[in-house]
């Protein structure tokens, strides 16, 4: 279609539709390479030294126009880059944008790992599980130590919005109804995971101020902070749903965008179902949860482990190849 729309410019008859089309110059042939929404499913043809690669063309068509005899000229449809079009003609130089954005996510995502486990490796060693008086001593053992993790779970929330919008501009040409969905449910995980921070700072603030204590009686304020501490347990939960849900629409424009390793996309689409049985099991049926417990940590350790190094080390394989062709773009 595209092919044929250039071929009308050229003064050619059309040729059947193709990814890559082609246009007549005065001096010499160059071929143009159209991607995000103008290019189809099937992988383009090897580039070549005339090759020149469009990321965010449109096709723009002129009306008729008055000529001197009274009657009208039919002009061809024209390519307009965007603004944000990078035109070369070298394969390399057309990758490093995409690898830019792929390795700023990971290097997002790095900050989010860190932080993240930082916050949860603190939390596991001041929450004693029925143990009030236990739990209440170890915060207030470690409470400079807890409020370093509050700030690093504030941290890496805000992080992984950084890390999905980057993603958002890596993948939005392939399926952007997909890449919006990604965008959502981050989004929703994130202001959960936020907002349940209120509890461990109630926790500490409960568990260190004496004013409490002389309030609620030592025994009263110990329950409390460990009541506080598990509503948390039960806030991440939920944002567990969000966090669960976002990977699919990664893994599954992952796996169309030719970008990244096919299997990646796959397991990525796991992760999704382990932490949504896993939120599952540990509200109806905790103690199987224990028990598949180890299993959903292996999936989904796997899968976004291998999310961040192919990220941080490769970046992209190639650049995002779209799956949508507009027929009003014609």
């Amino acid at each position: 279609m595209l092919s044929g729309a250039f071929n009308l410019i050229a003064g050619r008859e059309p040729d059947p539709p193709s990814a890559a089309v082609t246009a007549l110059g005065p001096t010499h042939r160059r071929t143009w390479l159209i991607r995000d929404g103008f290019i189809s499913a099937t992988p383009p043809p090897p580039l070549h030294r005339n090759t020149t690669v469009l990321r965010h063309a449109q096709i723009v068509a002129h009306p008729p126009q008055p000529n001197r005899n009274g009657g009208t000229d039919m002009q061809g449809p024209v390519l307009i880059p965007s603004d944000t079009d990078t035109l070369t003609s070298n394969p390399a130089a057309a990758l490093r944008e995409p690898r830019r954005l792929a390795r700023t996510a990971g290097v997002y995502y790095l900050i989010v790992a860190i932080f993240g486990a930082f916050a949860h490796i603190v939390r596991g060693q001041v929450f004693v599980a029925g143990d009030a008086a236990g739990t209440a001593r170890n915060v207030v053992a470690d409470a400079s130590l807890l409020r370093l993790s509050f700030v690093a779970d504030l941290t890496q929330a805000t992080f992984l919005l950084f890390v999905v919008l980057t993603l958002y501009r890596l993948l939005k040409q392939v399926n952007t109804s997909l890449a919006r969905a990604m965008v959502a449910f981050v989004v929703v995980a994130v202001a959960i995971t936020c907002l349940n921070m209120v509890h461990q700072l109630g926790a500490l603030v409960v568990a260190t101020d004496p004013t409490y204590t002389a309030a609620l009686s030592p025994g009263g304020a110990d329950a409390l902070v460990l009541l506080l501490l598990d509503l948390q347990h039960y806030g991440y939960l939920i944002a567990q749903i969000f966090f669960g849900l976002w990977l699919f629409p990664l893994g599954l424009l992952a796996y169309r965008s030719g970008a990244f390793p096919r299997a990646l996309g796959i397991v990525l689409m796991l992760a999704t179902t382990a932490y949504l049985v896993d939120v599952v099991l540990q509200f109806l049926a905790p103690t199987l949860a224990g028990q598949v417990n180890p299993i959903v940590i292996a999936i989904v350790s796997l899968s976004e482990v291998s999310m961040l190094a192919y990220l941080l080390i490769r970046g992209v394989s190639k650049a995002p190849l779209s799956h949508h062709i507009p027929t009003d773009s014609i």
